[in-house]
């Protein structure tokens, strides 16, 4: 994993480097990360509770050409969290077809990946407890920015629509005295239709405010889940700002929730 944040670094500086028009940001976040595990333990586990907090490292990298495209990636890890050590990552591609002054198309496409592997004799009463899941959820929208304001404070809002896959790989592992339990496997593919709002207010080009908020629906189980998140970035200059972030996430298996902060490197 470390080799590929790497290569994926380095890539992401040489290509953008070609387009002189691009905008890229960098920034590493620290913070801390709580996870929930109590559904996935549920169905085996005669509904223990497993929370958690730790501490969690992230890197995001922004490429944008104004007027046509915007991509961005974010790689975040945090070890000991319910025994588990934890991946993650989403990479978001948005194309804007027609752009004009007070609004633009958006046509993108993305994939969010989660992998959790937990190993611990620590949960009572059981013992050689293992689990490994692996979620990948790629997914495709479309929606329509609006611009409003002036100079000095600029918004912008997006309604859009899509459709998700939620492809969940793993297995769960455990022994209880007197009864041992066989390996059952996790396997199962889901199907979203989904819908979300992004707002953005812009202070006197140094105050960045976005608020995301988006909901999916099962279309065989009508289960729903809920996506939101804030960021505020701050600006010194051109090239250095103050980043925070935060984040809840809810998917079958578990639910997540972290407050992250980092330094902003633009240019």
């Amino acid at each position: 994993m470390k080799k590929i944040i790497a290569i994926f670094i380095i890539s992401f500086l040489i290509i953008s480097s070609i387009y002189a028009e691009t905008i890229r940001v960098i920034t590493p976040y620290l913070g801390t990360i709580e996870n929930d595990m109590s559904k996935t333990i549920e169905g085996s586990s005669n509904g223990l509770s497993l929370k958690d907090n730790s501490l969690l490292k992230g890197l995001y990298l922004q490429s944008i050409n104004p007027g046509k495209y915007q991509w961005n990636a974010f790689v975040y890890n945090s070890e000991d969290l319910n025994y588990s050590s934890l991946w993650g990552t989403h990479f978001i591609f948005d194309y804007y077809p027609g752009a004009k002054e007070k609004s633009e198309y958006v046509i993108g496409a993305g994939i969010e990946f989660i992998r959790m592997e937990t190993k611990t004799d620590k949960i009572v009463p059981f013992s050689n407890f293992e689990l490994s899941q692996d979620i990948y959820a790629p997914y495709l929208r479309a929606g329509k920015y609006f611009y409003f304001g002036e100079n000095k404070i600029k918004y912008s809002l997006m309604p859009w629509l899509g459709l998700e896959t939620d492809i969940i790989r793993g297995d769960i592992d455990f022994t209880i005295p007197g009864m041992p339990m066989p390996v059952t496997d996790i396997d199962d593919d889901s199907y979203y239709a989904i819908a979300g709002m992004n707002f953005k207010v812009t202070f006197y080009h140094f105050i960045d405010l976005k608020l995301k908020y988006h909901g999916k629906i099962d279309l065989k189980e009508n289960d729903y889940f809920d996506i939101a998140s804030s960021i505020i970035n701050i600006y010194f200059n051109k090239s250095w700002g103050i980043s925070y972030r935060a984040k809840y996430m809810k998917t079958a298996e578990m639910k997540n929730t972290y407050h992250i902060g980092g330094i902003v490197y633009a240019f």
